[in-house]
């Protein structure tokens, strides 16, 4: 397919796009995104507002400055690593009207940079807002109007701004954020047999480096385990994937990461690096990083500490640099 005018995938407006199995759509709702559609679509999720929700995903990596790259099934675009499925963008979405309040406000914080500055949202408002339909959107458009954090162009109701009181909430939601990035090492493994051991040695070398570890096994949740799990990826600063055991939830785990942009340092036992069946091998796209391959725990704690703090910084490095 070359340059041509089409429909959005997610939410049916014209769309300009380029490409063939690689499709880069331009949707004045959605902004701009990638959709692989090489290999067939079968999403798994049967959530009846599944491509609104990725709709306003994509939306949100639009505002951001970044391009949201979507693949039918992870690890399929070999340019993209950092590509994600409908089903773990579902996971991106706010889970609380709260949380789509918030995102809101960081939307129109992106969008408009300055104080004062109208933006314009009529095109994609529902992406914009967090809303699945018209009725969504209404209601938290209101929530925000009447809680006093955003205003209404009088002259032209298209348009709209943070008040003070928004902007003061953005900057209360960007500081939260970026502490609690700048503490937090997300860790996933195995928790099978005879990894008792390196699962200590990995929070030991990721508390050596000053980062708070934090192992899903080891909390404690009053809600769906995998709710924890998503949410602890995006409050960490980076995540340790131990490859070990060739656990599908850990490379869930580790993609989910990249697709947010967050360094992944990958941790393997030899044997199942070098294992001779496929089922025992790390996966080929992996094998070429720069993983650290051990074959005691004992071994972990300073090699991954060593890596943290080349690769990534001492977390009181990095909230020096951001406070500045």
């Amino acid at each position: 397919m070359n340059s041509a005018s089409s429909k959005c995938p997610l939410c049916g407006k014209d769309v300009s796009c380029v490409g063939s199995e690689a499709v880069r759509y331009v949707c004045v709702g959605c902004g701009a995104y990638e959709l692989y559609e090489g290999g067939g679509w079968a999403p798994q999720s049967t959530s009846p507002y599944m491509w609104p929700k990725v709709a306003s995903i994509a939306r949100e990596y639009h505002e951001r400055g970044e391009r949201l790259s979507i693949v039918p099934r992870p690890g399929c675009w070999e340019d993209r690593p950092g590509a994600l499925t409908p089903e773990q963008i579902l996971d991106l979405f706010p889970r609380t009207v709260l949380e789509r309040m918030d995102r809101t406000l960081l939307n129109f914080g992106a969008a408009t940079q300055v104080p004062g500055r109208w933006v314009e949202v009529l095109e994609g408002a529902e992406q914009f807002f967090y809303a699945e339909d018209e009725g969504a959107l209404i209601f938290l458009r209101d929530q925000l109007l009447n809680g006093g954090y955003i205003d209404q162009r009088k002259q032209d109701a298209r348009k709209w701004r943070l008040t003070a009181k928004g902007w003061q909430r953005v900057f209360d939601l960007t500081r939260e954020a970026e502490r609690q990035q700048l503490t937090t090492g997300f860790i996933a493994m195995s928790f099978g047999d005879g990894m008792a051991m390196a699962a200590a040695a990995l929070h030991q070398g990721v508390e050596a480096a000053g980062y708070q570890p934090f192992i899903i096994r080891h909390e404690q949740f009053n809600h769906d385990i995998h709710d924890g799990v998503i949410a602890g990826i995006r409050r960490a600063r980076f995540v340790v994937a131990d490859m070990t055991g060739q656990r599908q939830n850990v490379y869930y785990e580790a993609g989910f990461a990249e697709g947010l942009g967050k360094p992944v340092i990958y941790t393997c036992r030899r044997d199942c690096l070098d294992g001779q069946a496929d089922s025992e091998r790390m996966h080929f796209d992996i094998r070429n990083r720069n993983v650290i391959v051990w074959e005691a725990p004992d071994t972990l704690p300073d090699r991954l500490q060593m890596r943290i703090e080349s690769t990534i910084g001492r977390p009181e490095a990095l909230a020096g640099a951001a406070s500045r």
